[in-house]
């Protein structure tokens, strides 16, 4: 780390390794700023990569390397890159207020040409470990 807290991140490789291996290197400092930039506009982290996306043409004009430096650095927030067949296992966990609950919702994804679709999650129930039998 720097006197500025800053730290060394130190990298090598194409665009794409470098960019994971900057994302691994600093995964929660980019979480947290990605955090702060959320709450500093009010608004939603997929609203804001929503409209990231609309500069995609544009930087990929500018400099492809730095889109691929991106595109690596994305990887690391367990954002994998699945072939058609393949699966990949997500696990959170919240708190619940009552025994029982549901969830639902979408997740955020992305073709490997940048094009963004929301995967449906259907609702499923939630209990807390004490509640069941």
């Amino acid at each position: 780390m720097t006197d500025f807290g800053f730290p060394l991140v130190e990298v090598s490789g194409s665009s794409y390794e470098m960019g994971y291996q900057h994302g691994a290197q600093v995964a929660g400092l980019i979480l947290r700023c990605i955090d702060w930039i959320a709450n500093l506009v009010n608004l939603p982290v997929d609203v804001l990569a929503r409209n990231a996306l609309a500069f995609l043409p544009i930087l990929q004009a500018f400099s492809p390397a730095f889109v691929e430096e991106v595109r690596g650095l994305a990887v690391v927030g367990h954002q994998p890159l699945l072939k058609p067949g393949e699966s990949f296992e997500y696990t959170s966990w919240t708190r619940l207020a009552t025994p029982h609950g549901t969830m639902r919702g979408t997740f955020f994804c992305m073709t490997e040409d940048a094009h963004a679709f929301d995967a449906p999650i259907e609702p499923f129930t939630l209990a807390k470990a004490s509640a069941l039998h």
